[in-house]
């Protein structure tokens, strides 16, 4: 092989190499790009659907309440959005599938039918009393302390609690635990 002939086929092989890499660069980075785009949707979907269930008012929604709201999935996609954003599944005494986040529900788990429907409130004075009594003043507070343990605390309590303890830690802390649980006694 004489050197114009090495030559030619030396630089054949560089420009394939240059080429091919460039290829699998400009690939990489579209396929980076789609990932992206596509997981922004569903990042979105999972904030969307974790704010909706943190409402101050309640701390389960109905299935058909949240689909109305973050629409445009199918069923089984919805279920899952709700899984990866924190929820767990509840079913009502009439049957309704209900969802609520586990750091707020900690206390129905076990529980196969909540005795309220959604958008339940006590009308009368026997039903409010009636709700006081069935309120787990032992559960609620271990749950407030895990709140505290885990950083998963609600900020618009906590926000109060820092103010009322003057930024002093320990007394945040403590005061979280009491407000938190007087909250979820009126969330009950």
């Amino acid at each position: 092989m004489d050197a114009p002939q090495v030559l030619a086929a030396s630089i054949a092989a560089i420009v394939s190499l240059i080429t091919a890499t460039v290829t699998a660069l400009v690939t990489v980075f579209l396929t980076e790009r789609k990932l992206r785009r596509d997981f922004q949707l569903e990042f979105a979907a999972e904030r969307v659907a974790h704010a909706i269930l943190m409402n101050k008012v309640w701390r389960l929604r109905s299935f058909d309440v949240i689909k109305r709201h973050l629409g445009g999935f199918d069923d089984n996609a919805l279920r899952q959005i709700l899984v990866r954003a924190g929820a767990i599944q509840f079913q009502s005494r009439s049957g309704k599938e209900l969802w609520g986040l586990l750091h707020r529900n900690e206390d129905r788990l076990g529980v196969s039918r909540i005795d309220a429907e959604p958008g339940w409130r006590p009308s009368s004075p026997d039903e409010v009393q009636t709700s006081a009594q069935s309120f787990d003043e032992d559960g609620a507070y271990s749950q407030a302390l895990k709140e505290v343990q885990a950083g998963t605390v609600e900020q618009t309590v906590w926000s109060r609690a820092f103010a009322e303890a003057d930024g002093i830690e320990a007394k945040t802390r403590a005061l979280y635990i009491k407000l938190r649980v007087e909250r979820m006694r009126k969330e009950m």
